[in-house]
């Protein structure tokens, strides 16, 4: 049997494995570079878990050009979504058999960049939660006459947006659980 045909073959797995190990170390290198200390991590923590109890409701009226409806407002005082911690948080119409692992929710800051355009269903929401993947939760103001709303899932991976509550209110009496 000839061995020229095997000779490329072992030097084309060569230098596959190499190329994979070294981006491997790469990737390893920056982790550690990019590391924070527990210090750094908490310090962190406790900045977010002040400015999400801190809503800028002066400047986002301002945006808005009206009062913000009290039902967001509610939540920004709600001590246990001011935790900073996520939650499991189950819709009521989904059969529990069939639910993996409920989203992972935690509260945003309130700013005026928390106002958006949701451009692929044309509708203004303001964005007060997200998931452990950072898709944003909006509610669409004004959608009611007390100020409340339908509240939308926007999945950033794909551009989907799903409505999956019709008012915050409501979306706010799904059955939730501390993420430990």
């Amino acid at each position: 049997m000839d061995a020229a045909p095997i000779v490329p073959i072992l030097l084309t797995v060569a230098v596959l494995a190499v190329a994979v190990a070294v981006l491997i170390a790469r990737d390893r290198y920056k982790a550690w570079r990019t590391r924070t200390s527990p210090e750094e991590s908490e310090a962190e923590r406790q900045e977010f878990i002040r400015h999400i109890g801190h809503p800028e409701w002066s400047a986002i009226e301002r945006a808005l050009g009206r009062n913000v409806p009290r039902v967001l407002k509610d939540l920004y005082t709600d001590p246990e979504w001011l935790t900073g911690n996520e939650f499991r948080v189950t819709s009521p119409f989904e059969n529990p058999a069939t639910i993996e692992d409920p989203p992972r929710v935690a509260l945003s800051p309130a700013t005026p960049e928390s106002l958006s355009r949701l451009e692929s269903i044309g509708v203004d929401v303001f964005q007060f939660a997200t998931d452990e993947l950072g898709n944003p939760y909006g509610e669409q103001l004004f959608e009611e006459p007390d100020g409340d709303g339908a509240v939308f899932l926007h999945i950033l991976d794909g551009d989907h947006v799903f409505r999956i509550a019709d008012s915050l209110a409501d979306f706010l009496r799904w059955p939730k659980q501390p993420v430990a």
